[in-house]
């Protein structure tokens, strides 16, 4: 059995064990994108371990729902976990701050997440801190300020993102085998592993049988008729408005003065 197939079986075993380290079988997928020279892969895997830079990167199974809340105080009583709309946040972030989330963590502080304390994590959104001061500034009560601003993720949402993960390791695995046919001990390729890897992760391409690669091969090279498309979106951006955001800045910092 060549490297790529062993670390194929390694990677289902783990992936299959709910008790195994996620972790190392990610690394186990790192190191078959080596085998199969498949950039796609590795990148995927180091990703999932290291997190995503770029919300657009982020896939469909770590964008979960997320209240947006705020804690504050309102004269003589400090409020605590107050749900509020998207739409009670300045015009500039409406469309842009929502009550959806993308997770984009590394692996290993989803996982520290949910070892702390109480039933949700706190996660700021983009700008937050900035989205504090300007609504700090448009209030009218001089006895009445946001502290705060973050989106409540209940631990079991993060869980879910975890399982969610493992289970994208069980059809990547599922998928490559596919490809292979049930009889093929050769080299898992990078057509192969690229395709399996749209499949389980946005499932957005076309299946590749194995009689369709076997005819490739026989013709002297191996190809691939239809490749997913990948991760769609929209890197987030402030574009409206956010002259208005950074032209009020001086007055923002006059108005926070006073409050304190």
């Amino acid at each position: 059995m060549n490297r790529a197939l062993k670390l194929l079986r390694d990677i289902e075993a783990d992936a299959l064990d709910s008790n195994a380290d996620l972790a190392r079988t990610l690394r186990r997928v790192i190191a078959l994108g080596g085998e199969a020279n498949s950039g796609h892969l590795r990148e995927w895997a180091t990703r999932e371990l290291k997190g995503y830079d770029r919300e657009s990167d982020i896939p469909p199974y770590r964008q979960v729902a997320a209240p947006l809340v705020v804690d504050g105080v309102s004269g003589n009583f400090h409020v605590t976990g107050r749900a509020i709309s998207p739409f009670s946040l300045p015009k500039v972030a409406h469309g842009k701050v929502t009550e959806e989330l993308a997770l984009g963590q590394p692996l290993s502080v989803l996982t520290h997440a949910l070892g702390g304390k109480g039933e949700s994590i706190r996660l700021q959104p983009p700008r937050g801190s900035d989205l504090v001061l300007l609504m700090n500034a448009e209030q009218t009560d001089p006895y009445t300020y946001i502290e705060p601003l973050y989106h409540e993720v209940s631990k079991a949402t993060v869980a879910m993102v975890i399982d969610a993960i493992r289970t994208t390791l069980v059809e990547l695995v599922s998928e490559i085998r596919a490809g292979l046919g049930p009889d093929f001990d050769g080299e898992v390729s990078s057509e192969i592993a690229e395709q399996a890897l749209n499949i389980a992760v946005s499932g957005d391409a076309n299946r590749i049988s194995f009689g369709a690669i076997g005819i490739a091969r026989e013709r002297g090279h191996a190809r691939v008729t239809s490749r997913g498309r990948g991760q769609s979106g929209q890197r987030w951006a402030w574009a409206a408005g956010i002259g208005t955001l950074l032209v009020g800045v001086a007055a923002v910092a006059v108005v926070v003065t006073d409050l304190i």
